[in-house]
């Protein structure tokens, strides 16, 4: 049975039901690492300091379970670009710095699709780019412009007509977009997966090498310690906070 009060339970991820039931934390913890959220983020930072040292004594804790928040109410969109306003990203921040958050977000799409790989994690990813089609004349002149800016920075992608973005995608006609000049831009190293298949494969992982996966909701957190909201008190040499917008709740942003 599931707890009706988990907010999860309400509101399932669209992707299906997450691993709502993890074990509650031993009475008294003390670890290496104690990372705050089972999530993609969370999971694959265990995983990885798991496959570099696999002495390493690590907790995953989550309220709620795996991929019960952000991870499992994502779109499975991989893709690379913080946010899609890059014409805004070079005005603000120039071509530097630009440059180098995108390769980044490029870097961090090859990561995922390696780390897939190599952990034979079965998430449906399919590697065929991402597509971004105007929508009317003013569509036609963002992407445009955002061209321009990924061919001033060395980056990725490629300007489409209206007949090569035919030949990749059938639209109908009400959302086929008029005017003259470039139909879409096709961005070539992105894709798609199952983000909640993907946080329970790398879940299964992280416990095969050991590490520990528990049930608990963080009320306060200080140098090395948890307190969960039940007044339980876990030792850690070090915390990772992965749990979304729980770290603004805990005043460790300000």
């Amino acid at each position: 049975p599931v707890p009706q009060s988990n907010s999860s339970f309400l509101n399932p991820p669209p992707w299906g039901p997450p691993r709502l039931l993890l074990p509650p934390p031993p009475t008294l913890t003390t670890t290496d690492l104690l990372i705050v959220g089972a999530g993609l983020s969370g999971l694959s930072l265990a995983l990885e300091v798991l496959r570099r040292d696999p002495t390493t004594r690590l907790l995953v804790l989550d309220a709620a379970g795996v991929g019960a928040g952000a991870t499992g109410h994502s779109t499975g969109m991989l893709t690379p670009g913080v946010g899609q306003d890059l014409v805004g990203q070079r005005r603000r921040w120039g071509a530097v710095r630009t440059a180098e958050v995108y390769r980044l977000s490029l870097a961090a799409v090859r990561g995922a699709a390696a780390l897939i790989e190599r952990e034979q994690l079965d998430c449906q990813l399919q590697l065929g780019g991402q597509l971004i089609t105007a929508r009317g004349p003013s569509g036609r002149q963002r992407v445009t412009a955002t061209a321009a800016v990924l061919a001033e920075l060395d980056l990725p992608g490629q300007l489409l007509d209206d007949a090569a973005l035919a030949e990749r995608l059938r639209l109908p006609a009400a959302l086929r977009a008029p005017g003259e000049g470039p139909a879409a831009l096709f961005l070539p190293v992105a894709g798609t997966l199952h983000p909640l298949a993907l946080a329970k494969g790398l879940a299964a992982r992280v416990e095969a090498l050991g590490g520990r996966l528990a049930r608990g909701r963080v009320a306060r957190l200080g140098e090395g310690w948890v307190e969960l909201s039940d007044g339980r008190r876990l030792q850690a040499a070090r915390v990772a906070l992965a749990a979304g917008g729980l770290p603004e709740r805990l005043g460790v942003q300000r």
